[in-house]
């Protein structure tokens, strides 16, 4: 069984809201102006790096858990 870390748990909730932030902030009307939309996106623009970090944070000795064929194969069935 494997076992669950929390803080990569917040870390993607933390880079899901981010990214939700980042997209509706493109959405431009005129009330809303420029300048908010420039400020949430400078804001929250991190959750990119975030999810790459904690993809890179799961794959760090993977070869201790399992070899490299079953690593793709397993890649291959979440797509």
């Amino acid at each position: 069984m494997k076992k669950r870390l929390t803080y990569i748990d917040v870390i993607n909730i933390i880079a899901i809201y981010a990214v939700l932030m980042l997209h509706s902030s493109q959405y431009w009307t005129p009330k809303t102006g420029t300048i908010s939309n420039g400020i949430i996106q400078s804001i929250f623009i991190p959750a990119v790096y975030l999810f790459f970090m904690n993809s890179g944070a799961m794959l760090i000795n993977y070869l201790d858990k399992y070899d490299t064929k079953t690593f793709f194969s397993n890649v291959l069935k979440e797509l």
